[in-house]
């Protein structure tokens, strides 16, 4: 990261840090390129809410960030989001070289935002026969092969959609077994130190491995980044894929939301679904939580024992025995 870089990030007087280019490079790999974008997002946010309500941004008193987060909380926004924010606005006034302006008072609003009962939504996991019936549904154009090979990539390999949007073709090890997929930074691996999920090919219309080829043939992508943005025009559906341009994580999650409509799915989708619908239908068939997280990269127990826990809600729930008929 330039000091021009950081200037517009954080304003003019990050020069009189005096930090040098190194250190200056160190920062920039310090967040992942994802958190930086959205840290960047939230500032801007920050300041144009402070000047259409009057309040100063920089430096920004407790009060108008107490203020600022009870706008958001109606908004409807997660706590978790909103923490995030708050790290966002902290790290912009630290750079500029004022006090952090979340003090006592916003971390008790935090605590207040959280134990207020306004649940953060949830994607419902796409399980293995809703994903059969999505892909069943979608037509074989460049479109729908673009769509169906990163429904099945990304479900089979239980991948984030930004590690969906990440991959470029040189991070597949394509064999007969099946599909190598080279992660190089991912929600757990913040130091990029890469990890490697193994796809295996199988004898279905369902193979994750047959839709990625198929894609890449007719899109006829030899590197770069894998999935790219396709556009639709005039009566023929005349296709053109946008060249060396990756599909973002946002758009990753569309196409869960617009294909899982189409198949006419109840629930609520998104990008989180195909990692979650793996997770959840592995545990389902009896996979090990050992298992699980060597494929999914969790580091967390807890947060797998909840998919299985999801997974056994009906299969171990005693109902059925304490109401059945009398003989």
């Amino acid at each position: 990261m330039t000091t021009q870089d950081l200037q517009q990030r954080f304003g003019n007087s990050i020069e009189k840090t005096g930090l040098s280019e190194t250190a200056l490079d160190l920062l920039q790999n310090a967040r992942s390129k994802n958190t930086r974008k959205a840290y960047a997002c939230d500032w801007n946010q920050f300041s144009c809410w402070s000047v259409d309500h009057g309040f100063e941004s920089l430096p920004a008193a407790e009060s108008t960030l107490v203020e600022y987060l009870v706008h958001l909380h109606r908004l409807g926004q997660s706590a978790a989001t909103l923490a995030r924010k708050l790290s966002a606005l902290s790290l912009a006034h630290q750079a500029r070289g004022f006090r952090n302006p979340a003090g006592a008072l916003v971390r008790e609003i935090m605590r207040g935002i959280r134990r207020s009962g306004a649940a953060q939504r949830k994607a419902d996991p796409l399980l293995a026969a809703d994903l059969q019936r999505v892909c069943d549904r979608i037509l074989p154009d460049v479109l729908g092969k673009r769509d169906k090979a990163i429904l099945l990539l990304g479900w089979s390999a239980a991948l984030r959609r930004s590690e969906i949007s990440a991959l470029d073709l040189e991070d597949l090890s394509f064999s007969d077994a099946g599909v190598q997929v080279a992660l190089w930074r991912t929600k757990t691996d913040q130091e990029g130190k890469g990890q490697t999920v193994g796809v295996p090919a199988i004898d279905s219309p369902y193979c994750p491995i047959r839709a990625l080829k198929q894609w890449l043939e007719i899109a006829r992508i030899d590197a770069g980044p894998l999935f790219r943005p396709v556009g639709i025009s005039g009566a023929d559906r005349f296709f053109s894929i946008v060249k060396n341009k990756r599909l973002s994580d946002r758009s990753i999650c569309l196409v869960v939301q617009r294909r899982t409509r189409q198949a006419k799915l109840k629930g609520y989708f998104a990008g989180h679904s195909l990692r979650a619908g793996w997770t959840t239908s592995a545990a389902a068939i009896g996979v090990s939580s050992h298992q699980l997280m060597q494929h999914t990269r969790h580091l967390n127990e807890r947060i797998m024992r909840g998919y299985i826990r999801s997974a056994e809600l009906f299969d171990v729930n005693p109902l059925a025995l304490m109401l059945k008929s009398p003989d």
